[in-house]
């Protein structure tokens, strides 16, 4: 294995660059096509961390717009399901854009489909109650 810092060769299982010193990240490296790169670390990058692509904010994104989207088709018939899934999907989708860096895209989508669910049940909850005052008498 050679050293992403220097590229000096470092023996299996070392935690230092017997050269430069720098620590050793056991993970894989993927040699680049062009070995003197800007880095001059012998054509070796590390992989990209995990956690941007797969870390535990990646889930609760796609529940957020999972939610968000359930909240926007059931708006129409479900009011009240729309609304507390809405709610829901609003409360995931914070909460990714706050502790995580990664998906943010998912969380704001969820999070646009639930305020348009919210706006679509407070008008169809208000025009429902309309019709009632106006054909029975009464506010539903």
């Amino acid at each position: 294995m050679k050293c992403t810092n220097c590229g000096n060769e470092i023996p299996e299982g070392a935690s230092f660059c017997s050269a430069c010193g720098a620590k050793v990240h056991n993970e894989y490296v993927v040699q680049d096509d062009e070995p003197n790169n800007q880095n001059n670390n012998g054509g070796y990058r590390p992989n990209p961390p995990m956690d941007d692509m797969f870390g535990a904010g990646n889930g609760l994104a796609i529940a957020s717009m999972v939610t968000g989207i359930c909240s926007l088709v059931l708006s129409c018939c479900a009011t009240t399901l729309s609304f507390v899934l809405a709610l829901v999907s609003v409360a995931l989708g914070i909460y990714v854009l706050i502790k995580h860096k990664g998906s943010r895209g998912m969380a704001i989508a969820g999070i646009a489909c639930s305020a348009v669910a919210l706006l679509a049940s407070v008008v169809i909850s208000i025009l429902y109650g309309l019709f009632a005052l106006f054909e029975y008498g009464y506010w539903y």
